[in-house]
């Protein structure tokens, strides 16, 4: 089976080594990069060109809404799923705006979040998934 090749865009360490040691346990998930922030996000998309990414809100030197912006307008194809704590209309709305393929709250549990990766992987491009 072909894995699923993610790059993790996190600013907290802590959560962010978890979270790639989780997903890389997964048999059709591949951790193919940690960014700390959206612009090494940016960067890293280009050099690695994976099938999604998992994209942090709230980081330093520039925010998750931004950079997925910046990932949508060079890639238009590119699979972008927020995981994030931020659970308001607000967030969500940019997030869509943003070109999100799919919400999803920090809390959820990781058989969600697996399926979320999964079922974005396989619809097109711009379509928010149900949190």
């Amino acid at each position: 089976m072909k894995s699923i090749k993610v790059l993790v865009a996190e600013d907290n360490e802590r959560f962010r080594c978890v979270l790639c040691r989780f997903l890389n346990l997964q048999p059709e998930i591949e951790v193919v990069g940690k960014a700390s922030n959206g612009e090494e996000a940016i960067s890293m998309y280009d050099k690695l060109s994976p099938d999604v990414v998992l994209m942090d809100l709230a980081m330093p030197v520039m925010n998750g809404i931004t950079s997925m912006q910046k990932i949508k307008e060079i890639h238009p194809a590119a699979k972008v799923v927020v995981l994030t704590a931020h659970d308001t209309v607000d967030y969500k709305e940019q997030s869509k705006e943003a070109g999100a393929d799919a919400y999803v709250l920090k809390s959820v549990s990781s058989n969600v979040l697996v399926s979320t990766i999964k079922k974005v992987i396989s619809k097109p491009s711009h379509q928010i998934l149900p949190d």
